[in-house]
């Protein structure tokens, strides 16, 4: 896409062609993520920080505290503390550690939604990634197969139709990143964070209730349109990549294989 648009003047294209070829650059970039500017997704607003003081009032002013904490098992009366350095200094290498303890949860038969913000500065969204490739379960390679989908929902204040992420899932393993959000997801996203719970408690998958169906759209078609369907030199796979023909290669398989033998 980007050598069609740098290329368009020199071939003479129209306007309107050389216009369009260059905007498919940025429409690729935000389609897959359900049409969220990359600006907008990586700048906070002040209708973004985190609710802390939600969170904080639910474990110390609740009237259901007693409630609360019995469903925690929390049995001490100490102060309430987000973080316990005890159990944090006694585990060592905490994110190597819990890739196995993530396989073996999906083993048994657990649901498990990995969440990640989009503006996440701690781990970031390629490394949480690239992190999620250390777990093994039943069916990996299907998973890392399956094409991306947006996940939608309805705004509970505005009603308006808004973009909860962009997800994969097979089987009980679901991810998804998160737009307008840090490293701590229910703390940024309270709303959306609890409508994916409620969706795998109630079904068991991700569902956009702004759906009849409740079947979330992919963006693997889309992807392919973008590609200009492997410019007739190769295939679309399941998840909106090209795989080209013998003697072709790149992005969208329009370039030729030159043989210097």
């Amino acid at each position: 896409m980007k050598r069609r648009c740098e290329e368009g003047r020199n071939r003479g294209d129209d306007p309107a062609t050389l216009s369009a070829n260059c905007k498919d650059v940025l429409n690729y970039i935000t389609k897959p993520i359900g049409n969220v500017s990359t600006m907008d997704a990586s700048h906070f607003i002040y209708e973004n920080v985190p609710d802390n003081d939600s969170f904080n009032d639910l474990f110390t002013k609740s009237d259901r505290l007693s409630e609360l904490r019995s469903a925690l098992h929390i049995s001490k009366t100490d102060a309430f503390a987000k973080t316990n350095s005890t159990v944090a200094g006694a585990i060592v290498d905490r994110e190597n550690n819990a890739a196995s303890v993530y396989t073996e949860l999906l083993s048994r038969g657990l649901t498990i939604l990995i969440n990640v913000g989009n503006y996440d500065m701690k781990d970031g969204v390629r490394g949480t990634l690239e992190w999620i490739k250390q777990i093994d379960f039943d069916g990996r390679e299907m998973f890392d197969l399956q094409p991306r989908k947006v996940y939608r929902y309805y705004d509970q204040f505005t009603g308006h139709n808004n973009v909860g992420g962009w997800y994969r899932h097979h089987e009980n393993f679901t991810a998804i990143v998160v737009p307008q959000s840090g490293h701590m997801v229910p703390a940024y996203k309270p709303y959306v964070t609890m409508k994916l719970v409620e969706d795998l408690i109630s079904k068991g998958h991700l569902s956009c209730e702004t759906e009849s169906n409740g079947s979330c759209g992919s963006v693997a078609a889309d992807m392919c349109n973008y590609m200009n369907n492997c410019s007739g030199n190769g295939s679309c796979n399941s998840y909106g990549k090209c795989e080209c023909s013998s003697g072709f290669y790149g992005a969208d398989c329009s370039t030729t294989v030159t043989d210097l033998t």
